[in-house]
């Protein structure tokens, strides 16, 4: 940096299109000198971050796999430590089902008549013009009359889904988890507080 800004004016041609020329002095001797410490954070933060990543991912699988693996081996999710630490192991019900699969889920929610969790959607583009605005407020009844083009489909919200797997499971009700993407996500609650999800 120190070579870039020197006591005299240095053309920056190499560095910017605009082929900028800079005058020199104590400003940009300054200026050097918060762009190195902005370099110097940044490589900072960088570390720190990508360390914080390493201990999240570390949290993680002990909260929810180790601690919980090891209190389902003792076959106790709710117990005391000698020191008066409260610790409870919870659990709920994900899906994340793949897109290639929805069709077969639709068609299986169907059949058990549970169709209802599905909406039909219609998706609709208009112009911010007048015109625009005027098929808008008319589209309903002018969709097929006047041939405006409509995209169309089906939708299911990811917790509706959740929400009747886990009632199916209650019931007895044999579900194909691989094809929900289903499975079990398990914390371990430390005197009330969940372990912090990333970002947080």
């Amino acid at each position: 940096m120190k070579k870039l800004f020197g006591k005299k004016k240095i053309n920056l041609a190499q560095y910017s299109e605009e082929n900028t020329v800079i005058e020199t002095g104590e400003a940009f001797e300054n200026m050097t000198k918060l762009i190195s410490k902005k370099l110097e954070y940044t490589a900072e933060y960088e570390e720190f971050k990508s360390k914080m990543e390493e201990k999240f991912e570390s949290l993680h699988k002990i909260s929810r796999i180790d601690i919980p693996e090891l209190a389902k081996a003792l076959g106790q999710m709710l117990f005391k430590l000698p020191d008066g630490t409260q610790v409870e192991i919870t659990s709920k019900l994900e899906a994340n089902p793949a897109k290639k699969n929805m069709p077969r889920i639709y068609r299986w929610l169907e059949k058990m008549g549970a169709g209802s969790l599905i909406k039909n959607t219609i998706t609709l583009d208009f112009d911010r013009t007048p015109d625009g605005q005027k098929d808008f407020e008319f589209a309903e009844e002018a969709l097929r009359e006047k041939g405006i083009a409509y995209n169309k489909g089906q939708s299911l919200h990811k917790a509706t889904l959740e929400k009747h797997l886990k009632e199916c499971r209650e019931k007895g009700i044999q579900i194909d988890e691989k094809l929900v993407g289903l499975y079990d996500v398990y914390d371990t609650v430390i005197n009330g507080v969940k372990t912090p999800k990333k970002g947080k």
